[in-house]
């Protein structure tokens, strides 16, 4: 049991030295331009965390399944929804 808490310690310890290499780089998630570089950076160097968030996302399947739900009634059939 010892060595189980051993290596789940380790993999911490290295998680933790990856996020403070990610903090250093300074990336903006915004930058889909450097985005693309860093991940091109694969098997010489190892980036986590987010590459690319979309500054301005569009609605979710969720939200979209709601919005034709509503246009379609509630009173329709329930094969016909």
């Amino acid at each position: 049991m010892n060595e189980k808490f051993r290596g789940a310690g380790l993999l911490l310890v290295r998680l933790r030295q990856l996020q403070a290499m990610n903090l250093r780089i300074g990336h903006d998630a915004t930058d889909r331009l450097r985005a693309m570089d860093l991940a091109q950076l694969y098997g010489r160097e190892l980036h986590t965390g987010v590459f690319y968030r979309n500054p301005a996302p569009g609605p979710t399947y969720d939200a979209l399944a709601r919005e034709r739900q509503a246009d379609r009634g509630h009173d329709s059939p329930p094969g016909q929804r």
